[in-house]
């Protein structure tokens, strides 16, 4: 008689902490999901305000050791990037004047 109601009292027991595990599982994955959409918003937002500047408002170098200088005209901050960035546009830059010099000869 008391193993039949230790058995009966173990297997509800048993059903229960299963269900319970299985809601657990279910809002551990619904609040996984809402928290990503969220970092992903968050991210996607603060990339959306990128500050353009025109040639107007800025000028551009190269120093003696080839390095990019940005430099804004206003205020005179200015960045510089490594020099393998600066040399990379001038190429570019410079393939792009000599297939304008071919296209007009």
């Amino acid at each position: 008689m008391e193993t039949s109601k230790f058995s009966s009292f173990y297997s509800s027991f048993k059903e229960a902490v299963n269900r319970i595990g299985k809601v657990c599982m279910f809002l551990f994955a619904a609040i996984l999901g809402y928290l990503s959409c969220e970092i992903y918003h968050l991210t996607k937002s603060s990339r959306k305000g990128a500050d353009i500047k025109t040639i107007t408002e800025t000028s551009v170098a190269l120093n003696e050791r080839g390095e990019l200088l940005l430099i804004d005209r206003k205020s005179g901050d200015f960045t510089i990037y490594q020099d393998s960035v600066g040399i990379s546009i001038f190429h570019h830059y410079a393939k792009d004047l000599q297939a304008d010099y071919k296209k007009q000869n």
